[in-house]
């Protein structure tokens, strides 16, 4: 064997190292995608989860029982569990307001993605801009469930608005 053959053989052991580690970067990055697309689909049913159990309830502890408001101001000013109220009897949408000695960030271990934290917020919005939020009783709230994983580089953020 001469040494252009040597250097031939070299030259194609060297471009089959570069396509091998080419395609394993390829499946290993397809791999990785698959597991952020599965955190963020883990997330957004979390969220939707949740969602779901805050809008069954009633708008506010004043109209729970079949009661009725005519006035905005008897709505409660206070958000979150009353003091007789615990997880798994809540009867209004603000009651599941994470951010209070009662409600902390609901954390769901999975096997594939880890835990997810979830958070929900709860506040009065105006109607004409429902993006802002208002500091006193109005006919509608806006309830913002955030999702946070370690996979997840934002929080996924679902919001909705219900209205009385």
């Amino acid at each position: 064997m001469n040494q252009s053959q040597i250097l031939l053989i070299l030259g194609a052991m060297a471009i089959l190292s570069l396509i091998t580690l080419n395609s394993h970067r390829t499946v290993l990055s397809a791999a990785n995608l698959r597991l952020d697309t599965e955190v963020v689909i883990t997330a957004s049913e979390v969220a939707e989860s949740m969602m779901n159990e805050i809008k069954s309830k009633a708008y506010d502890e004043a109209v729970t029982d079949s009661n009725t408001v005519d006035d905005v101001s008897q709505f409660t000013l206070y958000m979150g569990p009353g003091w007789s109220e615990y997880p798994g009897y809540y009867d209004d949408v603000d009651d599941f307001i994470t951010d209070n000695y009662k409600n902390k960030p609901v954390v769901i271990n999975t096997p594939r993605t880890g835990p997810v934290t979830a958070t929900v917020a709860v506040h009065y919005v105006k109607p004409e801009t429902p993006t802002v939020i208002s500091y006193t009783q109005t006919r509608m709230k806006r309830i913002r469930i955030s999702v946070t994983a370690a996979r997840l580089s934002k929080a996924v953020v679902l919001d909705s608005f219900v209205s009385y």
